[in-house]
């Protein structure tokens, strides 16, 4: 037996214990015996130890998962330090992560203005970055430009891209963030919750009519794009409640939003990888 192989069973023996026993791992298990039991196996059978130490694993990687989701969404865990193993990509608003100090701007391959269309240019990056996750924060600017005439044909390329993504690492979780709205800063909501523009100068002037049309479309392009993502198998990441209770976290461009909203972006975007993609099996790829 080669002293790879040694180390790996010895890595096992909690396993056999656990199936020779039903114990947890407490004082009582014997090493000796479990070693034994492994190595016999292994010679009946090679390919069932590798089995056993599987099984293992995932249920404590499922143990994990459970109690790590438990505690983002209790608040007891702060989402970013989960962010370690991830990058983020996308358009001026996800800049905010690491410009706020929440991501290592290493882990934050983002940029102002930014649409899909800049994903081909940071794949050799991401590739040599080998993250576990990815999250993709695109939309604002796509829609704002209308570039691609319909919301169907921007989703359709988004999904080229992630496959591109997928080619290159073909073993990460992907997630797709919804677009955030925009909150027009001269806009007022009545009792019955419509809209109205109201007179006055804006701080989002820059915008044209044009503009303000196509990202009217936001709330759309989200339910296109979660049926879209659901079909093609990514995890895709509904931001609307947080976007609704926390709506007075926007700057007064109506575009962006404020320091203290990212904690809750992050902490959506955390929660979905761990229920959908689940932790990463590191010894998967051992």
């Amino acid at each position: 037996m080669t002293r790879k192989r040694k180390t790996a069973l010895a890595a096992g023996v909690l396993a056999a214990a656990m199936l020779l026993g039903g114990c947890s791992g407490g004082d009582g298990v014997d090493t000796a015996q479990g070693v034994a039991y492994l190595e016999a196996l292994e010679q009946q059978d090679p390919g069932a130890v590798d089995q056993i130490l599987r099984q293992r694993r995932l249920e404590q990687l499922e143990r994990e998962r459970e109690e790590l989701l438990r505690q983002v969404k209790s608040g007891e865990q702060d989402p970013f330090p989960l962010f370690q193993d991830a990058v983020i990509l996308g358009d001026s608003r996800a800049v905010g992560f690491f410009y706020y100090g929440f991501v290592d701007e290493s882990r934050d391959l983002t940029g102002s203005g930014e649409t899909i269309l800049d994903i081909p240019k940071k794949l050799d990056s991401l590739q040599a970055m080998n993250p576990r996750y990815v999250y993709l924060t695109y939309g604002l600017n796509d829609i704002k430009i209308g570039h691609w005439g319909s919301l169907q044909a921007h989703i359709s390329e988004y999904l080229d891209r992630v496959q591109e993504i997928r080619e290159r690492l073909p073993e990460a979780v992907i997630v797709i963030s919804s677009v955030l709205p925009y909150h027009d800063p001269n806009a007022r909501t009545d009792a019955t919750g419509e809209t109205t523009p109201t007179s006055g100068s804006s701080s989002a002037s820059s915008l044209t009519e044009a503009d303000r049309k196509r990202l009217a479309q936001i709330p759309e392009w989200n339910r296109l794009m979660a049926d879209a993502a659901r079909e093609h198998g990514v995890i895709f990441v509904d931001n609307s409640a947080i976007c609704t209770e926390y709506e007075d976290l926007w700057e007064k461009d109506g575009i962006h939003v404020s320091k203290s909203f990212y904690p809750h972006w992050g902490k959506n975007l955390i929660v979905a990888a761990l229920e959908e993609g689940g932790i990463a099996d590191e010894s998967a790829s051992a």
